[in-house]
């Protein structure tokens, strides 16, 4: 009887062993994640091949895993969101923290496009739009028709250097239609890219991204400088003290420093990140 009762024990504690040796490992480095340039990168480790994941009840999606690890890039939204991890019946769910507006999109891509279709302008095309400007201003307050065909002049030599400024402009302006919710590339160049987070109409991040080999180039440097700058701008940031402290870092790279410094404006943080073929500058607040 008491064989028995053994073997039984035995039998059952095999059991549970096999039971135990389906379900996989499950770790994370970190049970709440925060925004790290555009998203937040939740990494972990397992023993199987493949992990499923779920970001706040949206599709379920996987990711094959490299050498034990994974790697989970979730754009943030302005709200804590919940990413629930399964492998072969292992369950394990953690947070990404909420991330802060930087500006309203819409409010951005105009101010950035009338903006960069400003630049575009001649030197003289700019006089007349300053003069438009003041002769508008002056209308208002002295009505009078020669005062009034003065403005209808100016604005038809001004809308027509404006079509031909946004046509040198096209490829490089901000897309009017606010982008779906997400990481996408907003702007594309042979000489830069801007991608961004649009979340509901809010961009949550930005990042301009320069190949190191047009970067060198004065032609790049100069359409790249234009767009970030206006960039800055548009999220709140002093563009004159960025592109100042950018030039800074950027010299201390050609001189071998390996460590570049993020750089602060009212609010706003930009980090600059190296690869052998592109430079990136990570906006967010």
């Amino acid at each position: 009887m008491q064989r028995k009762t053994i073997l039984g024990v035995v039998a059952a504690a095999s059991v549970l062993t096999l039971a135990g040796c389906g379900r996989a490992s499950l770790t994370t480095t970190h049970e709440t994640y925060h925004q790290d340039g555009m998203v937040a990168a939740v990494k972990g480790h397992t023993n199987a091949n493949k992990v499923t994941y779920q970001v706040d009840g949206h599709t379920k999606e996987s990711l094959t895993v490299h050498n034990g690890t994974f790697v989970i890039q979730v754009p943030t939204t302005t709200k804590r969101q919940s990413v629930k991890l399964t492998v072969n019946g292992s369950r394990k769910t953690i947070h990404v923290s909420a991330a802060k507006s930087l500006t309203d999109y819409q409010a951005l891509q105009k101010s950035f496009n009338q903006a960069l279709t400003g630049s575009k302008l001649s030197k003289a095309d700019q006089g007349k739009a300053m003069a438009l400007q003041k002769a508008a201003a002056s209308l208002k307050k002295q009505p009078t028709p020669e005062a009034a065909a003065q403005v209808g002049a100016l604005q038809k030599d001004v809308q027509a250097a404006m079509t031909t400024a946004k046509q040198q402009a096209k490829g490089q302006l901000l897309p009017v239609k606010t982008p779906a919710n997400g990481v996408s590339d907003v702007v594309s160049t042979k000489d830069y890219r801007i991608r961004m987070n649009v979340q509901n109409g809010q961009v949550l991040g930005a990042t301009m991204i320069v190949p190191t080999k047009a970067f060198k180039q004065k032609a790049t440097q100069k359409q790249f400088g234009t767009s970030f700058a206006l960039l800055t701008n548009g999220v709140g940031a002093d563009s004159k003290s960025v592109m100042k402290q950018f030039g800074k870092e950027t010299k201390s790279v050609k001189s071998g420093s390996s460590s570049i410094d993020p750089i602060y404006s009212k609010g706003v943080k930009f980090t600059i990140g190296l690869s052998p073929a592109d430079i990136y500058i990570f906006v967010v607040k």
